[in-house]
């Protein structure tokens, strides 16, 4: 997702989601560094953060997974998706990518597209 006021909002719920989760779950921590102090004794302190650092790390892959599925989703619905030079004519492709980008105002971009087809009248 480009930086946006959707993108803004998403991040904003994700991390009050995210706080109020651990504020709910707060008792949590107390509960786990009683089951690892008999084992891990001096390092209990670290192993928590350790974990604290895991778990931060997850939750911002998931904030990301869930925000690239979301763009996914919408280009794939709204037929705004990429083009693939691979597949179909190559003339067609670019010239379709031309079009897109002279619509978009980039009409330098378009002129360079259209002068790789050799089409003098539409590069000008």
């Amino acid at each position: 997702m480009r930086a946006s006021g959707g993108r803004f909002f998403y991040e904003l719920i994700f991390w009050v989601a995210v706080v109020a989760l651990v504020y709910i779950n707060r008792g949590l921590y107390k509960t786990l560094e009683a089951q690892l102090s008999p084992i891990l004794q001096a390092y209990t302190t670290v192993a928590l953060f350790l974990m604290g650092v895991a778990l931060f790390l997850l939750v911002a892959y998931l904030r990301e997974a869930i925000a690239n599925t979301a763009v996914y989703l919408y280009e794939h619905m709204s037929g705004n998706q990429p083009l693939n030079y691979e597949k179909g004519n190559l003339s067609k492709n670019i010239a379709k990518t031309a079009r897109r980008l002279e619509r978009k105002g980039d009409h330098e971009a378009a002129g360079e597209a259209y002068e790789s087809l050799e089409l003098w009248r539409d590069a000008a």
